[in-house]
This record gives structure tokens, C-alpha cells and sequence, in this order.
């Protein structure tokens, strides 16, 4: 569509305020100041509307989405392995154990190529936000580069997101072409990530945030990308980083705070993988 920045959208609107319905507004307006953000929202038929309609004509600021269109809410997405794009819906007949070492542990690993994360990122952003995703929650991989570039993807691209970079150093579980050295290497490059993210130019009202994840993943979010904790598959990691990596690092660690994304499936848990990891929680 437009750059609605500094624009008064003309649209029928239909959303779900409430749980127990859905509400239509025909003709409604919304005006949106210039950083993007919505200022107000007025129904058809309501005081000030005719107003604020003729002042956008007059303007030229007004934008009509037609009489057969609607404008909707923008898609929250959860949960999203990043790099994990291109093989979407293959090889799900087999165990995820052997899914992830035969098929998805190599993909991920070629995200070390950072012309290939950039070419793959820009187009599951792009996919993502012409269907309607404008929020995500992404989980990573190891490389510190590759997951700066898929910030630096959302925030160009105006998704807003959490974004952890993964941490997973069990070397039980992880193989050696693709794994953190130790847990502190996992967690110095988690602390690397929140910095970025948070001193990334244009994302200082952190439309981009952290997220904290095991196989743990960091980014942070305003409006755009952010940090979030990222623990991926809890088995992914070793005994000595569950902890710090989703509880507060570690003592010493003085920066930011941050939403913690923790992973498990079903199958760990039945084979015991986790078991000793479940009194943290």
C-alpha cells in the first residue's frame, strides 16, 4: 500500500476488540501521526469525523482503501524459526530427531554465509508482511552476523519483532559443525545481540527487540525488531547454560531484562532429556 505515515486512511475496518465477537466499521478513519503511529480512530457517524475527513481532503493526506476492500489488524506471529524458510513443509514424515540432524541442523548451519541469510531473510520478511504478518516472533540461529542481518531486515522492511539468537552448546545434541564452543561463548554472543539491537540506528523506540531463547536467541521490540530469550529444544543446550541462559544470565550481567521464549517438545520429555532441566521453571 501507501507510506501511511502522516496520513488519514478512509476503510472499512473490521476487528475483534472483544472475544465473544467481531465489529464493522463501514467508513471509518484513521489518522496516523508522522512516526507511524495511530492517533485516533473515528466510526462513521461519530463527532469530528466529517471534520477530519475534509481536512485530509484538503490536505491531500486522505488514502481510500475502496469500496471493496477492508482493513484488518495486522497478523501476530508466535513462533517462527527464521532460517528454517526454505525448507517449509518438508520432511515431516520422519522423527524430529532425525529431522533436525539430517535436515534442518545443515540448513541452519549455512546461515554462517551472510549473503545467503540476507537473501533468505529478505524474502520471509517480504512474504510474511504481504500476507498480512506485520508482527513476529523469530527464533535465530548460532551466528552472531546472520541474526543482526535478519533485525536489520525487519526494521527495513517496518515488521515489528522479537528476535532471539539461539544458544545450544550440548554437544550430545547438537553437532559439531553446528553448536556454541561453551556457555559462555553462548552467552557472550546473546549480550552481543541485545547491544546491536538495541543501538541499531532507526530502532530507538525499539520497534526490533530481544528475545531470549534456548537453543537461546536474543533481539528487542517498540514498534519494530527486539531481543527475546530463546532457548530452542531445552536439550539443546548443556546443564550449565539452562539456567543462566533463561533466568538472568548471570549475576554479573548488568544489562537489560527481556522476554524468555523456552522450547521443548513432547519427545524430550518421554526419552528423559529434560528431566533433570524441569525443577527450574
Amino acid at each position: 500500500m501507501h507510506d501511511l505515515a502522516g496520513k488519514t486512511v478512509k476503510a472499512t475496518i473490521m476487528h475483534a476488540p472483544r472475544s465473544d465477537g467481531v465489529e464493522i466499521l463501514p467508513d471509518a478513519l484513521i489518522t496516523v501521526d508522522v512516526s507511524g503511529t495511530i492517533e485516533t480512530v473515528l466510526p462513521h457517524g461519530e463527532p469530528g469525523h466529517a471534520e477530519a475527513l475534509q481536512t485530509a481532503r484538503t490536505s491531500n493526506t486522505l488514502v481510500e482503501t475502496g469500496h471493496k476492500s477492508y482493513l484488518l489488524p495486522g497478523f501476530v506471529d508466535l513462533h517462527i524459526h527464521a532460517p528454517q524458510w526454505p525448507q517449509l513443509g518438508k520432511a515431516l514424515d520422519v522423527p524430529l530427531e532425525v529431522w533436525l540432524q539430517t535436515y534442518t541442523f545443515p540448513l541452519e548451519a549455512r546461515y554462517a554465509d551472510t549473503a545467503f541469510a540476507r537473501r533468505i531473510y529478505d524474502n520471509l520478511v517480504s512474504s510474511l508482511l504481504a500476507h498480512g504478518t506485520t508482527t513476529a516472533v523469530y527464533f535465530a540461529t548460532i551466528h552472531q552476523e546472520a541474526t543482526r542481518i535478519l533485525a536489520e531486515t525487519c526494521l527495513a522492511r517496518g515488521q515489528r519483532a522479537l528476535i532471539g539468537k539461539v544458544a545450544m552448546d550440548n554437544p550430545d545434541q547438537c553437532p559439531d559443525y553446528y553448536r556454541d564452543v561453551d556457555t559462555q561463548a553462548a552467552l557472550d554472543g546473546t549480550r552481543a545481540f541485545i547491544e546491536y539491537v538495541r543501538a541499531l540506528p532507526g530502532n530507538e523506540g525499539w520497534f526490533v527487540r530481544w528475545s531470549r531463547r534456548v537453543s537461546f536467541q536474543a533481539a528487542r521490540m517498540r514498534r519494530l525488531p527486539g531481543w527475546v530469550r530463546s532457548p530452542r529444544i531445552i536439550s539443546a543446550m548443556s546443564r550449565p547454560t539452562v539456567p543462566k541462559a533463561t533466568g538472568s544470565m548471570d549475576m554479573s550481567w548488568s544489562g537489560p531484562e527481556g522476554p524468555t521464549r523456552l522450547h521443548s517438545t513432547a519427545s524430550d520429555c518421554l526419552d528423559g532429556k529434560v528431566s533433570w532441566r524441569i525443577p527450574i521453571f
